[in-house]
């Protein structure tokens, strides 16, 4: 999973310092924030169910946040002095 956060947060990364979003960049920062969140149980459902109701909402909203923390985070982030791992850390109460 470290190599495939690593990699969507590099071209992600690259996207952001280039200035405003496009909708042409939202897909690479979608698929980091689906990343994160699937290493969390907020963002897994159980084997064979979809997310539904109250847990869909919830899902929706922590995503919302976890993209504009994200963008944020992403213009601070110098690989030579962190690691992926630790880049994500703080993303972790919000999850």
């Amino acid at each position: 999973m470290d190599e495939r956060l690593t990699q969507l947060m590099q071209e992600a990364q690259l996207l952001v310092s280039r200035g405003v979003l496009s909708p042409a960049q939202t897909p690479v920062l979608i698929q980091l924030v689906d990343e994160i969140l699937r290493s969390r149980p907020i963002g897994r459902a159980l084997p064979g169910q979809l997310l539904s109701g109250v847990y869909q909402e919830i899902f929706e909203r922590t995503r919302d946040q976890l993209f504009s923390a994200i963008v944020d985070a992403l213009n601070h982030y110098n690989s030579t002095q962190e690691s992926v791992r630790d880049w994500r850390s703080p993303f972790k109460p919000m999850l």
